[in-house]
């Protein structure tokens, strides 16, 4: 919800040159899983249906696009790029607040659940506490599975909700 619309094209800088070439890329609104900034609060069960209704019925548009031979490139325009890289290069400066030292509490009880699931492998066990190694790429998921809810992010405070993801299916 928050991106800058070039993640198609940021995604195919990390392969080699000419490994591959994307025939089609396009932006999907996802229900937001961010749970402590006021500004994004998390969508209720109603908003996610929809989300997920429109997410559906633009899948089939793009299924019918590429079949058909219509190409579509979201995120790889001038604007794209440029507002992507403009908002990747305040990620260090966030990336950085994100990584207090304060971002994990007391009432951790060293169950590794966020340890396992970092797609990252930010977080370690080192030392009788979990310990982050700066490669946060701010997924929330630690935060939204920590069942004593001792993660934060940008603000040293308890999470008062979680976001457990979603369990309808879509017609």
């Amino acid at each position: 919800m928050i991106f800058s619309g070039d993640g198609a094209s940021s995604f195919i800088d990390i392969f080699p040159k000419n490994h591959f070439k994307v025939i089609y890329a396009e932006h999907f609104l996802m229900p937001n899983n961010v749970n402590n900034i006021f500004f994004l609060s998390l969508p209720n069960m109603e908003k996610i249906k929809k989300y997920m209704m429109k997410a559906d019925r633009k899948m089939n548009a793009v299924s019918q696009n590429i079949k058909n031979g219509i190409i579509r490139k979201r995120g790889f325009n001038v604007f794209s790029r440029v507002l992507g890289f403009i908002q990747g290069s305040l990620m260090p400066a966030v990336e950085k607040k994100a990584l207090g030292a304060n971002s994990i509490d007391n009432d951790c009880t060293q169950c590794l659940l966020c340890v396992s699931i970092c797609p990252m492998h930010n977080l370690v066990q080192e030392c009788g506490k979990i310990n982050q190694k700066n490669n946060c790429t701010i997924c929330y998921r630690c935060i939204n599975k920590c069942p004593q809810k001792a993660i934060s992010l940008f603000f040293n405070t308890k999470v008062k909700k979680q976001y457990h993801g979603i369990n309808i299916i879509v017609h």
